[in-house]
């Protein structure tokens, strides 16, 4: 408890502007910890799809390329274009906006198709409607619902039962967030066969004594990492499409059959 009060104090110097990045310990022992937190969700591979189709730019492909290596979204929101190197399909998180402290370099996912714009633009500007457009876009792909904060009935959109149509700020939302790409990506880079000193270093999960154990810039490493991810990516992808064609089939089959046993029955 008073790591976590000194972790605080640390960051709320860090937003006051008293402290810079660098001179905030990378890493505050806190102790053993419970293996699942209370806020873990994940984006399940179903949901991929309808999302990114909904989700308009920027917040659109900050939420693809979180899905596939599983940034941290205060980390996503001071990339600049600079930090993109199209041609290697890297990206390096600088030292003075990753949570450690330390730069790292992690691969840009194949199907991440954001035109870059001028290198000092912040890629990633989706500053306080973040959270309402994708709570929104949750609601309305069916991963999500509000919950109306006057009678706590379930809302169809925003529309309560009882009291009608209400504002943003009139419902309570239930749903995954978009943090919880950080859990997704972890769990499908460990399914894709991935070590876990390779993901450690791509998501920037690590202790000290993990982050010197292993060289976190190695373009080889980053290249295959890549190629992984998206790989067990259009597996996932594959899988749900023959899944909803699977599903297709058998319904159509099922109404097919009782047409016929209905045909066959005798007089």
């Amino acid at each position: 408890r008073n790591m976590a009060t000194l972790r605080s104090m640390f960051n709320q110097g860090l937003k006051d502007e008293l402290l810079t990045r660098t001179e905030i310990p990378p890493y505050f022992p806190m102790g053993k910890e419970s293996g699942i937190t209370r806020d873990e969700a994940f984006i399940e591979a179903e949901w991929f799809v309808p999302l990114s189709r909904e989700l308009k730019e920027p917040l659109r492909s900050a939420f693809m390329l979180a899905y596939h290596i599983g940034v941290r979204v205060h980390e996503l929101k001071r990339l600049q274009w600079r930090d993109f190197d199209f041609k290697r399909h890297l990206i390096t998180f600088p030292g003075e906006i990753t949570k450690s402290g330390k730069p790292r370099t992690v691969p840009i996912p194949s199907d991440f198709d954001r035109k870059p714009g001028k290198p000092e633009e912040i890629v990633f500007d989706i500053g306080e409607r973040r959270e309402t457009e994708w709570n929104e876009v949750c609601v309305r792909v069916g991963v999500g619902w509000f919950e109306c904060n006057k009678c706590e009935a379930r809302c169809t959109g925003r529309d309560c039962p009882t009291h009608g149509r209400r504002p943003v700020r009139g419902v309570i939302y239930h749903g995954p967030q978009l943090r919880n790409t950080r859990h997704t990506a972890v769990r499908s880079m460990s399914d894709a066969g991935m070590e876990r000193s390779r993901i450690m270093a791509i998501s920037g999960h690590k202790t000290d004594s993990m982050f010197e154990r292993y060289n976190i810039g190695r373009e080889k490493d980053v290249e295959e990492a890549r190629k992984a991810i998206d790989a067990f990516h259009q597996m996932e992808q594959k899988r749900v499409l023959d899944t909803i064609s699977l599903d297709t089939i058998g319904h159509n089959i099922g109404k097919s059959g009782v047409t016929r046993s209905k045909q066959n029955l005798p007089k």
